[in-house]
C-alpha cells in the first residue's frame, strides 16, 4: 500500500507481511512496472539515507492565517510530521504520529530551556519576540522561495544559545527576503479557496539606513518602506509576505529576523458572504410565502466566506422600510455580532449552510440580555448586513448588504 508524505514501514500478521512505501515512490513503481511489467523489485540489504518528502518544509496540514483581523497568524511552527512519539504499550508503545499534538510539546520543551538558559522569568510574550525574531525561516518542498509567513509564521522554532550582549557595541546590516504570495480568490470566487494559490509576487523594502550601529544597551530606529508586488490582482487579494533580516557583524551573536504581511488589493472589499452558492436566500415553508408564525416560519440561509466584525439579519418594515429589530432565530439566537468564516463543509460532509428559522421574534437593539419581542401581523423585509473588515461600524456604508424578498405574516 502507498502513504502521503514520507512515511514508510513493515507490518502485518505472521503468513501476511505487509509494506508501506511514500505516495511518490509507490507511483513510480507503478509506472515502471506500466512500462514494463518485467520489472522486478529487489530489497538492499546494505542501509541507505534517504531524503523524506516534505522534510523541513512547513507539512501539507498545517493551517494558513491571517486572523479575521489581519493579524499574523501562526506565529511560529515546530516539528509535527512523522514524529517518533509515545504509544499505548498494548498497540506498541511508540509509533510515527503527526499533528499540533506533536509539535506542541518541541515547542514546550524549547521554551522551558529558555527559562532555564535564561535564570529569569521573561514575560510570555518576550519569548514569543525572542523566539519568532530567531526561527528558522523554511522554504516549500523543492522550492526555491520562502513559505509565506502566512502559513509557517515566523519560521521553525530554532534551539539558540543566549549570550550576554549587554556590554559591547553591535553592528547589524539589514536586508529582506521575500516569501510566496498566497492567492484565495483567484477565480473571482466570493468563498477563499480550501488551498491558496501560490504565486511569484513579492514587494520591495527600502531601509533608511542598510547599517546601524547600536550601542550597549540602547536601540535605534530605522524607517522601513515597503513596496507592494506590481504583479497580482488587487481584486483578489493576494497576501504577501517576507521577512526582515538584521545580521550582527559578530559572528557569535544570532541573526533576527521578523516577518511582515500585506495584503494587495482594499480589504473592506473582501467579500463576506458567499455568493457563490446562491446565499443569502430563504427557505420557505409555504409555497405562497405567507406564514403565521404559530404554524410555520421562513428559514434565512446564510454562508459566510469571510470573518465579518458584526453579522447582522435586519427586519424593516416593508412598506415603510422602518427598522424594526433583528432576529432571533430558536436555533441559533440573536442575528447579530462578530462571527467567523464556516467551514466548506459540516460534520455530515454536507455544504455547510447556516439556518436562522425566524418566528416573527426581534431584538429591539444588539443588547443580547434584552427580551426579544413578536412582531405582529404585516409585510416585513429582511436585510442580510455583514460589516466589513476594519471598519468603524457605520450602517449602511461599512455593511456588505443583501435584500430578500418580502414575507407575508398573516394573523
Amino acid at each position: 500500500m502507498s502513504v502521503p508524505f514520507g512515511l514508510a514501514g513493515l507490518t502485518g500478521a505472521p503468513g501476511l507481511p505487509m509494506a508501506s512505501i511514500e505516495n511518490r515512490a509507490a507511483e513510480a513503481i507503478l509506472a515502471a512496472y506500466k512500462k514494463d511489467p518485467k520489472n522486478a523489485i529487489t530489497w538492499s540489504k546494505a542501509p541507505t539515507n534517504n531524503q523524506v518528502e516534505g522534510g523541513g518544509a512547513p507539512s501539507d496540514f498545517s493551517s494558513f492565517g491571517v486572523d479575521g483581523e489581519l493579524r499574523s497568524k501562526p506565529d511560529i511552527g515546530a516539528p509535527g510530521g512523522n514524529i517518533y512519539s509515545a504509544y499505548p504499550v498494548a498497540k506498541g508503545s511508540y509509533t510515527l504520529m503527526s499533528g499540533t499534538s506533536m509539535a506542541t510539546p518541541y515547542y514546550v520543551g524549547s521554551q522551558a530551556l529558555y527559562y532555564q538558559a535564561k535564570k529569569s522569568k521573561p514575560s510570555g510574550a518576550d519569548v514569543r519576540r525572542a523566539f519568532k525574531n530567531t526561527a528558522t525561516i523554511s522554504k516549500n518542498w523543492k522550492s526555491k522561495t520562502y513559505t509565506s509567513a502566512v502559513k509557517q509564521g515566523a519560521g521553525l522554532v530554532n534551539k539558540i544559545t543566549i549570550k550576554n550582549t549587554g556590554k559591547k557595541t553591535e553592528t547589524y546590516t539589514l536586508s529582506h527576503v521575500a516569501a510566496d504570495a498566497l492567492n484565495s480568490y483567484s477565480k473571482g470566487n466570493s468563498f477563499p479557496a480550501p488551498i491558496p494559490v501560490i504565486e511569484a509576487d513579492y514587494a520591495s523594502v527600502k531601509f533608511s539606513a542598510n547599517k546601524v550601529k547600536i550601542p550597549a544597551g540602547k536601540s535605534v530606529k530605522v524607517t522601513l518602506t515597503f513596496t507592494e508586488p506590481k504583479n497580482g490582482d488587487a481584486k483578489h487579494f493576494p497576501l504577501y509576505s517576507g521577512y526582515v533580516i538584521a545580521t550582527p557583524s559578530n559572528e557569535g551573536s544570532p541573526a533576527v529576523h521578523v516577518p511582515y504581511i500585506g495584503l494587495k488589493g482594499a480589504v473592506r472589499d473582501v467579500p463576506m458572504i458567499d455568493t457563490d452558492v446562491g446565499a443569502p436566500g430563504l427557505a420557505y415553508t409555504k409555497s405562497n410565502g405567507a406564514f403565521n408564525f404559530k404554524t410555520a416560519a421562513p428559514t434565512i440561509q446564510v454562508r459566510y466566506g469571510s470573518h465579518s466584525p458584526d453579522a447582522t439579519i435586519r427586519v424593516h418594515d416593508a412598506k415603510t422600510d422602518a427598522f424594526l429589530g433583528f432576529v432571533n432565530s430558536r436555533k441559533w439566537g440573536s442575528a447579530f455580532g462578530a462571527t467567523g468564516r464556516m467551514t466548506m463543509l459540516d460534520e455530515y460532509h454536507n455544504l455547510n449552510i447556516r439556518n436562522y428559522d425566524w418566528h416573527g421574534q426581534v431584538f429591539k437593539t444588539a443588547d443580547p440580555t434584552a427580551t426579544p419581542v413578536l412582531l405582529p401581523a404585516g409585510a416585513y423585509k429582511l436585510v442580510v448586513a455583514s460589516q466589513k473588515k476594519l471598519t468603524k461600524g457605520v450602517y449602511p456604508a461599512d455593511f456588505e448588504i443583501f435584500e430578500l424578498p418580502t414575507v407575508n405574516v398573516t394573523a
